[in-house]
Order: C-alpha cells, then structure tokens, then sequence
C-alpha cells in the first residue's frame, strides 16, 4: 500500500552549521535533530492510519481487529512523540543567539498551539513499553509500570487511553494525517529565515 503524496512529510534540508558560534552549535544541531523529527513522527502517523485502514477492510478476521488497534496504539505514540519533539525544538532555539534575529519563534509556538488544539493531551500518552510514573520514571522501571493503572481501547477510529483516571482520545484518519503533514510543513517553511542566513 502507498500513501498518497499529500501525507507523506517533507523532508527538512541539511544545514551547515559551521557559521554559528563553536559553543551553540551542539544546541543547534540538537534544534534541527528535533526538528528533524516531526517528519518521522508525521510519517508513523499516516503509516498508521494506513494500517488502520488495511486492517479495517472485510474479511474481517481477530487478526485484523488486533492490527486496529495495534495501528491506533502507534498512531498514539507518534503524536506523543511528535508532541515531544515540538516541545524539545522550542526550548532549544532560544539557545543559538545568531539565530534570534532571523527567525521569529512566534511562528513555531503557532505551530505548537495548532498541534495541541488539535490533539490536546497526546503528552500524556503511553510509552511505547508502559505508562510513565507519576514522577516520569521511564516505564522500563518495573515499578513505574506497577504504579500506573493503564487502560487502552478503541472505539472505531476513536482511541483512548487512560492512566490513573486521566484520559486522553483521539481519531485516527487520513484527515489527521494530512492535518500533520500540513503542520510539519508549516514548521519547516518558518526556518526558511536561518537557511537564508
């Protein structure tokens, strides 16, 4: 199965990062490693409502339901870390002085408040091994896991996961999808400003 072109990512353009202070650099080529990422997590995104839409087709067999709701689980986790990533990105570009002047950071806090309109509280879901603990151990700590009373299920296209009572849904479609892809573009299209540089 192909995605069609308008849910697959852009791809961010490399940049040579040799003209920014020796000191800011590890922090701007962390910024464009982040950066770099909202297309990976993009792309996991409309794979998954792919699968999901594979999986959906008749016949219907236990195996395919299983692969639903494998695909939502996914989709969850890539919005997640997608949500992470915008995060992550933000905080870092205040560090890079020489690139305050270029770039207006307005544009990717716009982008941020699309995402969060839109999918408000995937931060909050699992891990890809567990929930996180109520002190954000990592759920490979056997007692993280133990801690948090995790609940996952789907209805339709709907999925909803609950940790400790806290809920967060969300749908996966192609209409996401493309709402995603359309965002990470936005979010590469403001940094044109530092690669004119």
């Amino acid at each position: 199965m192909e995605l069609p072109p308008e849910l697959k990512s852009p791809l961010l353009p490399e940049l040579d990062l040799g003209q920014i202070p020796e000191h800011e650099r590890d922090c701007g080529h962390a910024f464009f490693e982040q950066m770099r990422m909202l297309q990976r997590w993009s792309f996991d995104f409309s794979s998954s409502a792919g699968l999901f839409e594979f999986a959906t087709k008749p016949p219907t067999t236990d195996m395919k339901s299983q692969w639903s709701f494998i695909a939502a689980r996914n989709g969850g986790l890539a919005l997640r870390n997608y949500a992470r990533s915008l995060e992550a990105a933000r905080e870092l570009l205040p560090s890079v002085s020489c690139w305050e002047s270029a770039y207006d950071s307005h544009e990717l806090d716009d982008v941020h408040r699309q995402f969060r309109n839109r999918f408000p509280g995937v931060e909050k879901l699992l891990h890809r091994h567990g929930a996180v603990g109520e002190h954000g151990e990592a759920a490979d700590h056997p007692e993280a896991v133990s801690r948090a009373k995790k609940h996952d299920c789907l209805f339709g296209r709907t999925y909803v996961s609950t940790v400790d009572g806290q809920t967060v849904s969300y749908d996966l479609t192609f209409q996401n999808a493309q709402f995603l892809t359309g965002l990470t573009q936005s979010a590469y299209s403001a940094l044109a400003p530092i690669y004119s540089r």
